[in-house]
């Protein structure tokens, strides 16, 4: 909507307006773990571990481990594909979405922009809800499902013939 009132240009201005605003709202009040928020107040690590367990901190991290240790171990590095893959298809989706419901299906921009945002929104809202499923099966599990979800959502979208929203109009 904004694209059609000013000018491209104009929405990525805004955009990155978004992006400064937000990223300085974080860099406000980022805080780091208690961890490491009790070790720099000088608490005594044995005293802090019980401290941070107590406050809900489930991973306490070694002092000795190095970005460099943690890049050796290849299950990182599925990790690292699969945030990449996920996140990064879900950002992409985003953006194309729109292009693709107007030029190759026929749809007008309102609802593509509709149809975007209903994508959108409920991918965001699944991410929140997915939590319960991966404490309750484990996070293998529900990656395995997650990607088998995506993988066939794929087929399905480029398989689909062109045209089919034109009754939506």
């Amino acid at each position: 909507m904004v694209i059609n009132q000013w000018d491209l240009p104009f929405a990525y201005v805004i955009w990155l307006d978004l992006t400064i605003v937000g990223s300085g709202i974080v860099i406000a009040y980022l805080v780091n773990p208690p961890y490491h928020q009790l070790m720099k107040s000088g608490i005594p690590k044995e005293d802090n571990i019980v401290i941070c367990k107590w406050l809900g901190q489930e991973i306490i991290p070694s002092p000795k481990t190095t970005l460099m240790d943690v890049s050796k171990k290849w299950q990182n590095w599925v990790l690292v594909y699969i945030y990449f893959e996920t996140f990064g298809g879900f950002m992409a989706l985003t953006a194309y979405l729109p292009l693709l419901n107007t030029e190759y299906h026929g749809s007008s921009s309102r609802n593509a922009g509709i149809f975007t945002a209903m994508y959108s929104i409920g991918a965001s809202l699944s991410r929140t809800a997915s939590g319960r499923l991966v404490d309750r099966f484990g996070g293998g599990k529900c990656s395995i499902y997650g990607q088998s979800c995506i993988l066939f959502g794929s087929i399905i979208l480029a398989m689909s013939p062109p045209n089919n929203m034109n009754s939506i109009n």
